[in-house]
């Protein structure tokens, strides 16, 4: 299927309501979105991006909405123009974050921060501005362009916007829970707001215990809390010798439950991480797999 999203996550990134969107598709068919065998509705990119131009055709035109859906109707058959090459506005933000980190401004970083919230959905300005200028600041200091001072502001400030997107992006009532912490010796915890953006989108919500977390200390919040799953962050090894013993406490504690791990020193630790029992996710877009299983697991539960 090319469709990525659940209707609540389309409503999340559009600021249209679920009953509305299904009343578009009903008495205008836009946007059309394909469907699962359970019948839900799957929206794609393209789906999005239709819905996204019918609501500023009736919010900001005062087109009425069936004049919007047919005006974006005869849009999308029109013969596609040739592409505009121009710089990316997602690089330009990335940069300008970097930049004004780099010159120790405070609240230059902070303005900037502002525009980039509002460029997309939580999910989308976490993967594409916010996590990239993290790593670009972490790498520029290793390479010793960027101060100590420097990194920690502008890590300082992108954290407490993700901290903030992932409190917004919760959803309510009784969403199954997905736990996040770093392992014992792990102290990079802001990997795991971009992640918990991610499944909050999916509709999960999402607890950050925050770094160097025990097993022990995991073992009696998955008891307490009984999470639908649990996801840990490993950009570094744990101290020689300890790897065997941390993966062992970590996969009793979690229990049966699907526990992921994600980070840079996954490529290099894969195949003792999934012998332990661990689901590896390098990356964001591996988290799709995880994804889909969880759907099937809801779909045998119904």
């Amino acid at each position: 299927m090319s469709g990525r999203y659940r209707i609540n996550s389309v409503s999340e990134m559009t600021g249209v309501a679920p009953a509305t969107l299904r009343a578009w598709e009903r008495r205008y068919g836009v946007p059309r979105p394909e469907r699962t065998d359970a019948a839900y509705r799957i929206y794609s990119e393209d789906d999005v991006a239709l819905v996204r131009r019918l609501q500023r055709l009736v919010d900001e035109e005062g087109l009425a909405p069936s004049q919007a859906a047919a005006q974006v109707l005869s849009e999308a058959d029109a013969p596609e123009a040739s592409p505009v090459t121009g710089p990316d506005p997602w690089q330009i933000a990335r940069g300008a974050l970097v930049d004004a980190a780099a010159q120790l401004n405070g609240p230059l970083l902070r303005e900037r921060l502002a525009r980039a919230l509002v460029m997309g959905s939580g999910a989308e300005v976490a993967n594409r501005i916010l996590a990239p200028a993290l790593r670009e600041l972490g790498e520029r200091w290793h390479r010793g362009e960027l101060s100590i001072a420097a990194e920690h502001l502008g890590s300082e400030a992108i954290g407490n916007a993700l901290r903030e997107l992932l409190r917004l992006a919760q959803p309510g009532g009784r969403a199954p829970l997905a736990l996040l912490a770093c392992f014992e010796h792990e102290d990079h915890v802001l990997p795991l707001y971009v992640v918990g953006l991610e499944l909050a989108r999916w509709g999960r919500r999402v607890e950050v215990l925050g770094a160097r977390l025990p097993a022990g200390e995991l073992r009696e919040a998955v008891h307490r809390l009984d999470p639908e799953l649990v996801a840990l962050t490993l950009t570094r090894p744990p101290p020689e010798g300890r790897l065997e013993a941390i993966l062992a406490a970590t996969a009793g504690a979690v229990g049966a439950r699907p526990w992921l791990v994600g980070g840079r020193a996954t490529t290099t630790l894969r195949e003792v991480l999934e012998e332990a029992g661990a689901i590896v996710v390098p990356d964001l877009a591996s988290l799709e797999s995880v994804r889909a299983r969880l759907t099937k697991l809801e779909e045998i539960e119904r």
